[in-house]
């Protein structure tokens, strides 16, 4: 690289850090602003004594960890009165057993499902029982 290309190169650099520069200096109260929430949010936590969980998906409801909840397979949560009974689960594993669309993943957490009821008749539990355990 001659002595040329190499200042070439270094200019468009210098115009690339000084761009970003003005990125990063544009972006301070944002981050200032985000710093200030996020003690807002610890602060306000730090007031109670449980962890939250997240959101029900169905209600929006706030969950703390422990409470009787519902884990989705793909992660959403729901409340303990949002969750699906035993009879829901199995009704939506024989709904992807008898779709010519679900996939083998989709069979597998539906065998995975049917198993689980039946373990959970076979236990002496209840089709109409919620589907809860601690989050």
């Amino acid at each position: 690289m001659t002595d040329e290309e190499r200042d070439a190169l270094r200019e468009k650099l210098d115009g690339l850090a000084a761009a970003e520069q003005s990125i990063y200096d544009a972006m301070k109260p944002y981050r200032a602003a985000l710093t200030a929430l996020e003690a807002t949010r610890d602060m306000l936590l730090a007031g109670i004594d449980a962890d939250v969980a997240g959101k029900c998906e169905g209600c929006d409801k706030l969950l703390f960890t422990g409470e009787p909840g519902h884990r989705c397979a793909d992660d959403p949560i729901l409340c303990e009165a949002c969750a699906p009974t035993w009879a829901d689960i199995q009704r939506q594993a024989q709904e992807i057993f008898a779709s010519p669309n679900a996939d083998s993943d989709q069979v597998e957490l539906a065998t995975r499902n049917l198993e689980a009821v039946q373990a959970h008749v076979a236990a002496g539990g209840a089709l109409d029982d919620k589907n809860v355990s601690p989050l």
